[in-house]
């Protein structure tokens, strides 16, 4: 027990007896590791956001006029059993009619004798199949059906919002181990300087017979402990912050509370093996 007090006592005088050292090292962590939250809290917001707008897609299916209206609800509902599918909606002439005119704002078809607008099928998906590849499946499928006309989605939008997507997803992926080295050689470095400043102290333990792990604690914890501190206050800061900004169309999305407080675990682990690393220079 006497031991561990020392040691701790020790860890503590070093940052004592070092405060602009030890604020240094603490604000560039947090600055780090703030960062890394920033990344990671756009990245979740961009994926929610691209899948809100992607709920959002469906098939739509027209339909000649040549097709009598029983065949078209036995389509409808042979349709409606695909898997993957989740809703098909049919739209008459006449629905099709009051929705041109809602759009609009006037009634385009004033003075015709016939309503030429076709009849079609609005095809809905459950959030697992709605990709560009698994629509395309979709739509030659639709295509072998007798009285389809034309089928019509979103498909070069929804190739380029994924494309966009995987590479805001790699971008953020990159990003994240950059700021993690950068995280780590901080550790080191900080490591470094105050086992420097304690080199005296350091050989009169090692004459005393003092080993590795206990020479190296002091400056080991510390760096874990910068790493803890720092990566708390980040997301605190960030919470706190997040309440002051809106955006019109996408959503802040904040990782869970157990995924902080792995990624407080590790940033407390990543600062240890910095810490470690750095207080090599002791034996040196």
């Amino acid at each position: 027990m006497n031991r561990l007090v020392f040691l701790l006592w020790r860890t503590f005088r070093n940052i004592i007896h070092r405060p602009l050292a030890a604020a240094g090292s603490f604000l560039s962590l947090l600055l780090l590791l703030m960062l890394f939250d920033i990344v990671w809290v756009s990245s979740l917001s961009s994926k929610e956001y691209y899948s809100r707008l992607l709920s959002e897609i469906d098939i739509e299916v027209f339909i000649k006029d040549s097709l009598p209206d029983t065949t078209l609800v036995s389509m409808r509902d042979a349709i409606g059993r695909f898997e993957g599918v989740d809703k098909v909606q049919l739209i008459s002439k006449e629905d099709a009619h009051f929705m041109l005119n809602d759009l609009m704002g006037s009634d385009l078809l004033t003075g015709l004798d016939n309503n030429p607008l076709p009849r079609s099928l609005i095809i809905t998906f459950k959030p697992d199949f709605l990709n560009a590849a698994t629509l395309e499946n979709y739509r030659r499928r639709l295509l072998e059906y007798d009285g389809v006309s034309d089928i019509f989605y979103a498909k070069d939008w929804l190739e380029r919002a994924e494309y966009a997507r995987v590479r805001i997803s790699r971008f953020m992926l990159f990003l994240g181990i950059v700021i993690s080295l950068a995280v780590l050689l901080n550790s080191v470095r900080a490591s470094r300087i105050s086992a420097g400043r304690y080199q005296y102290e350091i050989s009169q333990l090692r004459l005393m017979g003092a080993g590795r792990g206990f020479i190296s604690f002091p400056f080991i914890f510390e760096g874990a402990l910068y790493s803890l501190l720092a990566a708390i206050a980040g997301w605190a800061l960030l919470t706190y912050g997040a309440g002051y900004f809106a955006f019109k169309n996408i959503a802040i999305i904040f990782p869970t509370s157990a995924e902080i407080f792995y990624f407080c675990l590790l940033s407390t682990l990543i600062g240890l093996f910095g810490g470690y690393i750095g207080s090599r220079q002791s034996f040196q």
